[in-house]
This record gives C-alpha cells, structure tokens and sequence, in this order.
C-alpha cells in the first residue's frame, strides 16, 4: 500500500491529549480483550503521557468515520549502553482495530514513528518489547526488520535477556511458603536522598542504566527502594517499587475472582538485585526474602495487586515460586535496533542485565 493510498484511507496526525483520550481509551480496551490474560487495566490519565515521559509523541490513525483505529507512541530518553551515554527511543503501545488490521497500517504508524523520531531525536538505539508467545507481535518484529533491511540497511536486532511479569492478589502472595528457618536479615528503606547513588552503584553492569535517575527517583509514582541488610548493616539485596496504581486501574475477568480494584491499589517490584556474601552466598534466596518481606508492608499500604518484573536468567526460580500464585504471568524479550552502522552492539557479556524504566507503562 503507498502513502497516497493511506492518505486517501486514514487521516494520520500526531495525539492531541485531552482531545483524543478518551478515543485512545475505547480503542485499548477494544486492542486488550482476550481470554489468554486475566488482569485487564486502564489507563487513568492522571496525567498526559507527554508528562510522564519526557520527549514523547504518539502517532493516530483516524477512519473516515473520524473513530481512532491505530495508534502507536514513542518515548526518547538518555541511557548507558555498554557502560557509555547513548540516546534511545522505545517504541510502544502499538495499538490497531480488528477490522483494520492486515491492511499494514501498524507498520505505517511505526515508520511514522521511526521518521519522527529520527528528524527530532536523532537515536542511537530503538527499543521495543515483545510478548514471547504473540506470534501477531513476532510477525510485526520481522515485518519491521524487513523494511529496515531493504530501505536503511539496519542491522539485526538483539534479543536481550526475558523478563517475567507476574501478577498476584496481595494475600495470595502473602500465603507464599516463606524460607525455613530463622532469619537475621532486615529490611530497610534507601534514603532518598542516597538512592541515586545507590541505583548507579548497583546497577552499573546493566544495559538502560537511565542518565536521568532524579526524575524517576522523585517521581510521585516511586515508591522507593528497600534493601535486606545483615548484621553489619551490609546490603544483600534490592528491589524499587513503583505505585502503578497510580496510572492503570486494574480489573479481573475470571468469573467468581471478577472484581475491580481501585486506583492506587497496584503496585510493581521491578529492577530486583542481590549481592551475595560468603554467609549468605543464594542471590535467588536473597531476592525471595526480600519480595516476601515487603509483602506485609504492601499489604498495610493498602495495595491489593502485586506484580513483580524479574529477569529469567537471574531468578528463574524465584520466579516459578511467584508464578504458582499467580494471576497472570507474561514472558517479555527485549529487542534493541541499531538504526546507525557505526553504533556498536550491546555487550550483554561485560553488560548483561537490564534497567528497566517503569514509565515505559509496560505493565
């Protein structure tokens, strides 16, 4: 299909917010309803996206009925890749009306994307997420590096680690079998005024370290970040936690479970870690202690819906313990796209883990 065709079809602009949310919002129910996932959410709007996320923009697509059926949005940031300061671009919420797909307008909007975000943004990297068993979303992926092979000559892109999101009601994961024994650990709150320093020492190694921690430490949606200290104060282990409650409201769709939950009654653990020491020598077992400690904790704040955002490769384990509880349970791979030849591949040997940005409104 050519661009005169499209025009003829869509009018394509760019998202006005507060004009177009509430036609955003009837076409992400419409995108997001299926069998495979319980947990439904929707967006609240407590602010525009343009606000969460610095430099972003969001691409639509209006029928000659003037009824939003595509959209699809950007997000440009500055990050560490490889230890260095790069530029990226995270390409998300790809959203198309059934009765208008398979006339390529999901990837007309992303090169509308591409295009936009290159004149303005010039990045060194393109990220995007994938859900591992959406075959719909596979296809898209190499639709998309296609196109960029044959007209930019983009390299291939990488497959970083996968993640797991996990989702559970507060008292089913409060009913986790916790580790046996006695344990002298304690759980603890960073300072917020030493969190900063305490993200870029321990998550130097990892690729998306963000340049701009400020902004995502003094969020009103961070909650913080707790540590398990030993005896001697020492840190084992990390987590941050983000009030996601704040953005979506959340709902089930499970017969008897069906219930709604109030805004602000979600929450993330996400960017786990753990550094173990010669008496207490498990990363997994540290992470685990520390998710369960902070159960009770999330449980006096009110929240009724936990989700954790685990790597696969660090905490497997912990992860099939959380799952065994869950509601719902997402496999994600991370593709990064190199739309410059001379720009270097991620080294996900010196630099193997992932910083993940919970404005990206994965979940």
């Amino acid at each position: 299909m050519t661009s005169s065709e499209f025009v003829e079809d869509y009018e394509i602009r760019g998202y006005r917010p507060g004009e177009d949310d509430s036609s955003f919002l009837k076409l992400d129910h419409l995108c997001t309803q299926g069998s495979r996932i319980k947990l439904k959410t929707e967006f609240l709007f407590p602010e525009p996206f343009e606000t969460l996320q610095s430099n972003s923009w969001a691409v639509v697509a209006f029928d000659s009925k003037k009824d939003m059926v595509g959209i699809s949005r950007s997000y440009n940031y500055r990050c560490y890749f490889n230890g260095q300061l790069r530029s990226l671009s995270y390409l998300f919420q790809l959203r198309v009306h059934p009765e208008h797909r398979g006339r390529n307008l999901a990837i007309w909007l992303i090169v509308q994307l591409y295009y936009h975000d290159h004149q303005i943004h010039d990045p060194e990297y393109f990220l995007t997420w994938v859900v591992s068993d959406n075959t719909s979303s596979h296809a898209l992926q190499k639709r998309m590096f296609d196109l960029g092979r044959d007209r930019e000559d983009i390299a291939t892109p990488d497959h970083l680690e996968p993640y797991y999101s996990i989702g559970s009601l507060i008292d089913a994961f409060l009913a986790l079998e916790k580790l046996p024994g006695t344990s002298t650990l304690k759980l603890k709150k960073v300072p917020l005024e030493e969190e900063i320093k305490v993200l870029h020492k321990v998550h130097s190694y990892r690729q998306m370290l963000l340049e701009d921690l400020e902004g995502l430490v003094h969020s009103r949606y961070s909650l913080g970040t707790y540590v398990l200290v030993d005896e001697n104060d020492e840190t084992l282990a990390g987590v941050s936690v983000w009030n996601s409650g704040l953005l979506k409201k959340s709902y089930l769709i499970t017969g008897d479970n069906s219930k709604e939950f109030d805004a602000n009654s979600a929450v993330l653990l996400y960017n786990g870690w753990a550094s173990p020491s010669p008496t207490h020598p498990d990363p997994v077992k540290l992470l685990r202690e520390l998710t369960q400690a902070l159960g009770p904790l999330l449980k006096q704040l009110k929240f009724e819906f936990i989700t954790t955002f685990y790597s696969v490769a660090e905490f497997d384990e912990l992860n099939q313990l959380l799952a065994s509880c869950a509601i719902v349970k997402v496999a994600w791979e991370s593709r990064i796209w190199y739309p410059k030849a001379y720009i270097p591949p991620v080294d996900t040997v010196n630099y193997p883990g992932i910083f993940y940005d919970p404005r990206q409104c994965l979940m």
